[in-house]
């Protein structure tokens, strides 16, 4: 199951990955199904997980490998509970031990990614990235669908083995999970086959700029400021629509009044191109809700034109949660640590030529309904900013970017993608990438045209749909469980 994923991208081995398990708690008590899923979990977390360790030169090394463990273990816990409720139901039926655990799993994915804020990062569905014709039916379903069927076709292999004397019985409910299989396959080839015409297109500059995260840290980043600087002197002749630079790409609240200096700079450069500018900074909002903000902010070559405040903060990076209840010595020790406030809407920014997008910053790319929200209020395009650089080598700048074509698939709309030390692209409505790539390691800028797209997906309509279906079919076969064993001992 690791190896499916970013580094080894091995994503075949995902739809097998799981008929160990299964093999394994089969027969045995729920107990010990317990502890041989939270096992099995640890160590296909550990690969979601390690990567929080290189934090360690800008945070307590002790604090930050406590946190790394703290999350394995949660997360593994939900790979243990589903081993745990499959063995208490004790599937005897081959449609049930089918599709109960797919239906199962995909409830619990759908609750992963909401309780305590939510993290649906390293969900089964983000290893099928690369695999586009599977990919298709998350414009349908979402993530869910595609992370139903990788479990279905895992338990169809397990029941297989385990019945392998009486197959000639089992093949009919087997052959069940490999047909859906194939429908699937079939529409996403012909959705891919069948590209929409775009009802109109921008020219697009992504500058990510790769710093590294000491330079942006410890160094002056007056140095960093002048580096992007110098990158828009190379735009004054390709004259795109929008320019953009990843999130925080320096750690100065530009909009104050006192650094009026830095905007007219950037104006003036705007102005020889005749471009517009969007950039990611720390803010400082003196009206409304007053507070530090993660900022996404489109500056014309006259005007600030607009300002995105990011919504889904990350736990203990960018908030503490339930600081209001901590005690006030330890309040006054993260004043200006951790305790940046929530933007409230989704601001949907308009270009000169009426082209409507908007932005995600960083870790907000993983949440699906964020971008819904974007799409409801009519928007042509979708953009991703982040700072990729404090895990630069490990795999996380790679799984980060895993799930950019599902946001993509799941929208219909193209997405483009500005990461410092990340992947930095644009993504085409079926997944594609559409433009040059540039990686952690690379310098480059790339300048692409985006595709407008107009109408809405099924996804984007009805949302979670399908997750909360199959939570609903998982309750109401517990509950007709219960009362039909209660009959029988009656």
């Amino acid at each position: 199951m690791l190896l499916s994923f970013p580094f080894f991208n091995l994503w075949p081995l995902i739809w097998i990955g799981l008929v160990p398990l299964l093999i394994a708690i089969q027969g045995v008590k729920p107990r010990r199904a317990l502890l041989l899923g939270w096992i099995c979990g640890a160590i296909y977390v550990s690969g979601m997980t390690y990567w929080i360790l290189p934090l360690h030169p800008y945070a307590n090394f002790p604090i930050v490998l406590f946190a790394t463990l703290l999350l394995t273990g949660y997360l593994a816990f939900y790979i243990a509970g589903f081993s745990w409720i499959v063995r208490r139901l004790n599937l005897r039926s081959a449609p049930a031990y089918i599709f109960i655990p797919a239906a199962l799993w995909t409830a619990l994915e759908l609750l992963r990614g909401w309780l305590f804020t939510g993290l649906p990062w390293g969900s089964l569905g983000h290893s099928q990235y690369r695999f586009l014709p599977i990919a298709q039916i998350a414009s349908i379903t979402g993530l869910g669908g595609i992370s139903f069927l990788i479990v279905s076709v895992n338990t169809a292999l397990a029941r297989l083995i385990l019945n392998l004397r009486r197959w000639r019985e089992e093949i009919r409910y087997i052959l069940i999970p490999f047909a859906l299989f194939l429908i699937c396959i079939s529409y996403g080839i012909w959705k891919l086959e069948r590209p929409l015409p775009p009802k109109g297109k921008i020219e697009i500059a992504l500058i990510p700029g790769n710093v590294l995260q000491r330079e942006k840290m410890y160094g002056d980043p007056r140095v960093t400021f002048r580096r992007y600087l110098e990158s828009l002197d190379e735009m004054t002749y390709e004259r795109p629509d929008l320019i953009v630079f990843p999130e925080t790409f320096v750690l100065m609240d530009l909009l104050r009044p006192g650094r009026r200096g830095y905007i007219e700079m950037l104006q003036n450069r705007l102005r020889e191109s005749g471009s517009w500018l969007l950039f990611g900074i720390p803010h400082y909002e003196t009206k409304g809700d007053r507070g530090d903000y993660n900022a996404a902010v489109l500056l014309s070559p006259d005007r600030v034109v607009g300002k995105y405040y990011k919504q889904h903060l990350v736990p203990f990076s960018e908030y503490t949660p339930l600081r209001r209840y901590l005690p006030k010595s330890i309040k006054a020790r993260i004043v200006g640590v951790a305790d940046f406030n929530k933007g409230r809407e989704s601001v949907v920014l308009t270009l000169p030529n009426g082209a409507r997008f908007g932005v995600v910053i960083c870790f907000e790319s993983v949440f699906p309904y964020i971008f819904r929200e974007f799409v409801r209020k009519g928007v042509d395009f979708m953009g991703i900013i982040t700072n990729d650089a404090w895990f630069e080598g490990t795999s996380a700048p790679y799984q980060h970017y895993a799930m950019a074509p599902f946001r993509a698939i799941e929208t219909g709309k193209a997405v483009f993608r500005c990461a410092n030390k990340g992947v930095t692209c644009v993504i085409g409505p079926n997944g594609r990438v559409i433009s040059g790539v540039v990686k952690p390691d690379e310098n480059g800028i790339i300048i692409a045209e985006v595709p407008l797209y107009p109408g809405i997906t099924f996804y984007m309509r009805f949302g979670e749909w399908f997750p909360l279906t199959c939570l609903i079919a998982l309750l109401a076969y517990m509950a007709l469980s219960y009362f039909m064993k209660r009959a029988q001992r009656r």
